[in-house]
């Protein structure tokens, strides 16, 4: 079950655009500013870089002149740890990559080979091969380059063994190398996707990794699937985990020998050598032993030649011997090519049907196996399903059928498919319904309407439930479309999906007020019914429990995963993360992947509402990758959906059009048919993360595309509606455009979704205060304030943080309006929660110097901002941007002091901290340039201030801000005399200025400037 996105994530993660526009000076306005700019800096993180130090750099050393007979310490920038191994080709290396923090395997190419063209032609085409595919069952290619006169490859480092050692490391029953197999041949198929055909599949080329992938490796020999011919080039061929080398000529093969010309051959050829190995010289690409037909004829080898070698490890594995019996590489290729398979052993265990598949794969013709390895996994997966009744309602319906068609006649048909709602009473019935009315009830809130909507989901959801159940029945018995494998994984998926709404219905029946405010997320949270009509991906993912008691215990546990994503959705955190942490033990004793996956999914989304970003991380990078090698696509959107969130709500710096976790969730968007509430969910990550980036306007359309996904209408829209319109309103007022983002509080503020007095309703009123402050309408904005701070107390007590912050917004209105000592009165309140113990504590000495500065008393707000400085040293020295602010703001008392050298010092000190590309530094850049000025220095005090007009074009988002520094630059260039840009400044700052209610002072200013 996934839940919807959170509705606290966003509203304390603000853009940077709107960080920068709340610098300010004037004590008529600073204040204000500062208490938004508190809530948007809070939590800010320096990206860090791996950089390599001068000592790395002096470690390398140069490959020298021969081939390497010695370990190189360095091969670029790879630190080499040991040898792998050695083949024709060159040596393979284990080595780490410093930049990227990560274990590689290295294959360096031999210098004779790099000397001739045509060996440096087949790595390359091994590692283009590997570029052009991106496959869990593939090792993945990350870098090629060139190191002296060596050639090399940086690949993916699997830590694992040969399939061949797998094998040999114990017994293996034919379920556990069939799937294993299976995996392996998903990465072949992706192979014949990407249009390439590998040529030398066997068990030396396929590595099975300590987490139980495989994966499948070297494709020095593959090409286009549509190259023609083959290659004449010679190779030394290999089989196994050896490798013979020959100083002898080549043995010549004719492109187009016959097959009596092999048979002739046979006397000819010692049989130590081939028991050895099965390597050859020659002019056929391949390893013998595992060659098709077609190879060994020296034909064009096709997909079917890589399906041919694939049945052939596939059946040396299940047998443990190979299906040809044979003394010579002649004489081998010879049965190859007539088909003479010896039987398999009787006592195997391996069943007929298996045998039967393997077989067709082995068939000489290329046209008489499987049509594609695709066809051949799906045959090999079919009975995989067959082997596992995944359900009691799945049992049960199929014995009810196979009855009702055993007694029918044609004279009397049977309905053998009548399914109405009491088959999913036992997870949504009356009486049910009955119980949860009286829990919500029974909190006191106002629950009419979203009583009436919680019942109206709850009877679509059962309705979809037993119409889905209904037609996978008739799909199988009435058309008769579907297989009774595939019917069973429907219903299978719909036992799953009915137990996501057990544990909803289970949550809600002792509803307290915290679940009644969140019963729309609670129920957005339920999993899509009509993904389990998607056989084709039900297919792809249906691993087998080892036994009928362990598929009972799955499904026991993911009902609880279902009900402790319900806990965490409807608030109660620490009861999820109880939940998660039994899970995890059951999980891991159950020895069931795709369930770890899944707890994982959870722990994440946990650690997430818990802010412990870094774990959260982990835990769904874990679930990404389980979801990976079992290929679920509904964990892996959400997994990829989830950490584009938490890139974003985290203060990453990233591009959503690029990042890998914005990239890989659209890409999971799309497979699953770009359903509403996926595409709300990535579209609303985008809008986040470009906000935090700064780019208000980008941000603004990804919320334009939320809110109207949401209005349109999905499971939980309501709740995601009001999400989306809070998240508009901040970028709407980080471009100034306040009347819009007043609307969309507004309207938040009035949707049934938010229930009654809930703390969202807190949250969305104080998001309206804030909104109304920033626009000057002082008696809404107090009104509002009152109200949320009064609704913070009741549901967070007298301490909560943001209460200090809206005591600092009160204490501006006083001073607007004159009443000093009511600010100062606040503003103690305030500093008494934000004491020196809290991070915040800076905020409020802050909000006491502009205090002091109101009315004149510099020295003392010097002394408090410098214990603002001393305050964010200690507690929070990498936090550049609000270290900068702070220096920034004691170089301005300074100044207001007349300790002018002082206060450059500060400035400076400010603009070497700040990002000198944004708006965060245009109020230093302004104080330094009036300093100047004052200093009598105009032509420094022009450079600070020409600076600060480019930072800040007319849609640079905060007109207040760019009207101010023209204001500036317009009073030094009167000063100095040239008055033609002084009037131009002065006119583009009226304009800037003239639908702003509070301009004021500033206006007028900007007119005088105008005509003087």
């Amino acid at each position: 079950m996934d839940g919807t996105m959170h509705s606290g994530a966003g509203p304390e993660k603000q853009s940077e655009a709107a960080k920068l526009r709340l610098f300010g000076d004037d004590a008529s306005d600073h204040l204000r500013k500062q208490v938004i700019k508190a809530r948007f800096l809070r939590g800010l993180r320096q990206p860090t870089r791996g950089l390599e130090t001068k000592e790395q750099r002096e470690g390398a050393t140069e490959p020298g002149t021969d081939v390497l007979s010695v370990q190189p310490m360095r091969i670029d920038r790879f630190t080499v740890l040991r040898k792998l191994g050695e083949g024709g080709m060159g040596v393979v290396y284990a080595a780490y990559d410093e930049q990227l923090d990560r274990k590689v395997a290295l294959k360096l190419l031999r210098r004779e080979l790099v000397e001739d063209e045509r060996g440096r032609a087949r790595m390359q085409r091994e590692a283009q091969a590997l570029a052009r595919l991106s496959h869990p069952n593939v090792v993945q290619i990350h870098q090629i380059g060139q190191w002296g006169e060596h050639d090399y490859v940086a690949m993916e480092f699997v830590d694992g063994q040969t399939l061949r050692c797998w094998l040999e490391a114990k017994d293996r029953s034919w379920r556990e190398i069939l799937d294993v197999m299976i995996q392996a041949g998903r990465g072949l198929a992706a192979a014949h996707a990407a249009g390439l055909v590998h040529r030398d599949f066997k068990p030396a080329n396929l590595l099975v990794g300590a987490d139980g992938r495989p994966r499948v490796l070297d494709f020095g020999l593959a090409r286009a699937a549509d190259e023609p011919g083959v290659s004449r080039v010679p190779e030394l061929l290999e089989t196994g985990e050896q490798r013979v080398e020959t100083r002898s000529e080549p043995t010549k093969v004719s492109l187009g020998v016959s097959l009596e010309t092999l048979r002739g051959d046979i006397s000819g050829t010692t049989s130590s050598a081939f028991d050895q190995l099965l390597t050859v010289t020659g002019a056929v690409l391949g390893t013998p032993a595992y060659m098709a037909p077609e190879q060994h004829l020296g034909k064009r080898a096709t997909e079917r030649s890589d399906q041919f070698s694939f049945c052939l490890v596939l059946y040396e594995a299940l047998f443990d011997e190979r299906p040809y019996k044979a003394t010579s590489r002649n004489e081998y290729a010879v049965q190859v090519m007539e088909g003479e398979l010896a039987p398999p052993p009787s006592n195997s265990g391996v069943p007929g049907w298996l045998r039967q598949v393997v077989g067709r794969g082995l068939a000489t013709r290329p046209e008489d196996r499987w049509p594609s390895m695709d066809a051949l996994l799906a045959e090999l997966e079919r009975d995989r399903a067959r082997a596992w009744k995944r359900g009691a309602v799945a049992a049960g319906l199929v014995a009810t059928i196979g009855v009702a068609l055993a007694i029918g006649s044609s004279e009397e048909p049977v309905e053998v498919c009548q399914l109405d709602r009491s088959s999913v009473a036992d997870s949504w019935g009356e009486d049910d319904r009955s119980q949860l009315r009286a829990s919500f009830e029974a909190t006191g809130l106002e629950v009419g309407l979203i009583l009436d909507q919680t019942e109206r989901a709850l009877d679509t959801y059962a309705d979809e439930l037993v119409e889905a159940r209904r037609g996978a029945c008739e799909q199988r018995w009435v058309e008769q479309v579907q297989t009774d494998a595939q019917l069973e994984l429907r219903m299978a998926c719909l036992e799953q999906r009915e137990g996501e709404l057990r544990a909803v219905v289970g949550v809600l029946r002792d509803a307290d007020r915290e679940v009644v405010r969140h019963a729309s997320e609670l129920l957005g949270g339920l999993g899509a019914v009509g993904m389990c009509a998607r056989v084709d991906r039900l297919e792809r993912n249906t691993p087998v429990p080892k036994d009928e008691r362990t598929a009972t215990a799955i499904a026991a546990a993911r009902e609880d995963i279902a009900r402790a994503h319900a806990a965490r959705v409807s608030g109660q955190l620490e009861r999820s993360q109880g939940l998660a942490a039994t899970l995890r033990r059951r999980a891991s004793q159950l020895d069931y992947e795709p369930l770890l996956g899944e707890v994982a999914y959870l722990e994440g989304r946990n650690l997430t509402d818990a802010q412990a970003y870094g774990a959260a991380r982990d835990a769904l990078v874990e679930a990404a990758g389980v979801a990976v090698r079992n290929n679920d696509p509904e964990l892996s959107t959400a997994v990829w959906l989830q950490l584009a969130t938490l890139v974003a709500i985290s203060g990453e710096d990233t591009d959503p059009g690029t990042s890998a976790e914005f990239v890989m969730a659209e890409a999971g968007v799309t497979l699953l048919d770009d359903r509403p509430a996926d595409r709300f969910r990535l579209h609303a990550a985008r809008g986040l993360a470009f906000e935090a980036g700064g780019k208000a306007e980008v941000a603004l359309a990804e919320f334009d595309e939320a809110v109207r996904l949401a209005d349109a209408g999905f499971p939980a829209s309501e709740h995601q509606l009001v999400w989306a319109l809070r998240s508009r309103a901040s970028a709407a007022a980080s471009l100034g455009r306040y009347e819009q983002a007043r609307r969309d509080l507004s309207r938040a503020l009035s949707s049934s979704a938010l229930g009654i007095d809930g703390p969202e309703v807190v949250d969305v009123t104080f998001d309206l205060a804030v909104t109304e402050l920033e626009h000057g309408d002082y008696d809404d904005a107090a009104r509002h304030l009152q109200d949320a701070l009064a609704g913070y107390e009741r549901h967070y007590g007298p301490r909560y943080v943001t209460i200090a912050h809206g005591r600092l917004a009160l204490a501006h209105i006083a001073l607007e309006r004159g009443r000093v000592g009511e600010a100062e009165a606040l503003i103690e309140q305030a500093l008494d929660i934000l004491d020196e113990s809290h991070e915040d504590h800076a905020w409020a000495l802050d909000a006491a110097a502009e205090l002091q500065m109101s009315h004149g008393s510099f020295t003392a707000a010097v002394e408090l901002l410098e214990r603002a400085v001393e305050h964010v040293q200690r507690v929070a020295p990498g936090a550049e941007s609000d270290l900068g602010y702070r220096h920034g703001r004691l170089g301005t008392a300074l100044a207001r002091s007349s300790r002018y050298d002082e206060a450059l010092a500060e400035l400076d000190r400010a603009l070497a901290l700040l990002n000198p590309a944004t708006l965060v530094t245009v109020e230093p850049l302004l104080e330094r340039g009036r300093v100047r000025l004052t200093l009598d220095q105009p032509l420094l005090a022009l450079a600070s201030l020409e600076q600060a007009v480019a930072l800040t074009p007319a849609d640079c988002g905060d007109p207040e801000l760019a009207a101010k520094a023209r204001i500036e630059l317009a009073r030094t260039l009167w000063e100095i005399g040239h008055h033609d840009r002084q009037v131009e400044l002065a006119a583009e700052a009226v304009q800037l200025l003239e639908d702003i209610p509070e301009a004021g002072s500033d206006l007028a200013l900007a007119r005088k400037l105008m005509t003087h």
